[in-house]
């Protein structure tokens, strides 16, 4: 038995996502980039893939079912599949939240706790802007808080993030504290899907189990538990591809 992992970044309706290929992040940190509007989905795009999992009787996969697939070897309900987030965006609490809390959908949130903000704010159209811990506690009854780094969600060149370059006293120190706010505390996402066999390898000196990528496939025991597969859903993606995807 094996089971697919989805990655979402923002769901929207304000934008148009031909006309805007790309917003500015508001991180609590101060980062800045342009992040591409390929990312993100509109609500009835993202309700419509939600609802036929639904009706097709998937089975929304927790993490640590999917610890237990691979530690206790525990076997998967047929058509199992894990849907993730990353990086909280508002959307997520304006959009994504309510459309999964309807359907009674889990789903895993990978965290950079770096780009909190302390307090709430309202919404902000002009940006994806990033979310308080306030909000996500408000949404622990969907969300379920994994790893995705502290300060290293950073771009250096193409291809390249801040924890492939970080040395491994500042990697181990990052993800400490992004770990002291989070359930998860040996799973992790790579910033923007990158990752060199170094950063692999100093995970698993850190303690972490669980890693995933963006790349596309199926996970069963035999994918390396560090380098799982997580497809991307994009804007204006074919439904006949996300089927194949999820049913593959």
């Amino acid at each position: 038995m094996s089971f697919s992992a989805l990655v979402y970044h923002e769901i929207r309706d304000d934008l148009n996502l031909v006309q805007q290929p790309m917003t500015p992040l508001k991180a609590a940190n101060g980062y800045a980039i342009n992040l591409p509007t390929a990312l993100f989905l509109n609500s009835e795009d993202f309700k419509h893939q939600m609802t036929y999992l639904v009706e097709q009787q998937f089975h929304f996969l927790s993490m640590q079912e999917v610890k237990d697939y691979y530690e206790k070897n525990i076997a998967l309900p047929p058509n199992s599949v894990l849907i993730t987030f990353d990086d909280a965006f508002q959307s997520l609490l304006t959009t994504a939240y309510p459309i999964l809390k309807e359907l009674g959908i889990k789903a895993t949130l990978f965290l950079v706790s770096g780009w909190l903000f302390d307090d709430a704010s309202d919404y902000n159209a002009s940006a994806s802007q990033v979310l308080s811990m306030v909000e996500l506690q408000a949404m622990s009854d969907v969300f379920e808080l994994a790893n995705h780094t502290h300060d290293l969600h950073n771009l250096i060149k193409v291809g390249v993030n801040g924890a492939m370059e970080a040395s491994f006293e500042a990697l181990q120190a990052d993800l400490s504290r992004c770990n002291q706010v989070i359930e998860h505390t040996d799973t992790f996402a790579y910033p923007f899907g990158f990752y060199h066999e170094t950063l692999v390898d100093n995970l698993a000196k850190l303690g972490f189990k669980y890693a995933f990528t963006t790349k596309v496939g199926h996970n069963d025991r035999s994918t390396e538990c560090l380098k799982l597969n997580r497809a991307l859903i994009f804007n204006n993606m074919p439904f006949e591809n996300f089927q194949q995807i999820v049913n593959t």
